[in-house]
């Protein structure tokens, strides 16, 4: 499902994606390990915009204080994983929560995002991979369901 961002809304998300990167600078931690300093800002912005544009897709409220310290990122209990590769899949980290349902968002071009699908955190996961700095579940694009209907909130 195809979402587009006007331009107010995308600055409002990417100064979001700033304040994160600067909490993350004065509290002393990072959510994203070790990756090169001029990425940090790219993969927070892009997290930003794709956490507003499922919630404003979905109608869920976008919990978007210090994604260190907050609940879920949107609705009650549902994470945002996003990517702008567009064959990309939906990647949870082994410390991530199970009890989460998890959606992927791949940024496109001109403000559009793609809600690609959804999966629950305690959905049989096969796709361990243990051979990465962040081992994960890698859940492919094809074995996620669609969001029409998306009710769990």
């Amino acid at each position: 499902m195809i979402i587009t961002l006007n331009n107010d809304e995308i600055r409002f998300a990417k100064s979001v994606g700033n304040m994160w990167v600067q909490l993350g600078v004065l509290n002393g931690y990072h959510k994203h390990g070790t990756i090169q300093p001029e990425q940090i800002i790219h993969i927070n912005e892009r997290g930003a915009l794709a956490e507003y544009a499922a919630s404003k897709l979905l109608k869920l409220k976008w919990n978007y204080s210090d994604p260190v310290k907050r609940e879920a990122d949107i609705g009650m209990n549902t994470n945002v994983c996003s990517t702008d590769i567009l064959s990309g899949n939906l990647i949870i980290e082994a410390k991530q929560p199970l009890d989460r349902f998890y959606i992927l968002v791949i940024q496109m071009s001109g403000g559009s995002y793609d809600v690609v699908g959804y999966i629950s955190g305690e959905t049989d996961k096969k796709q361990w991979r243990d051979d990465l700095p962040k081992p994960a579940w890698f859940i492919s694009r094809y074995d996620l369901k669609d969001c029409n209907g998306y009710l769990c909130n």
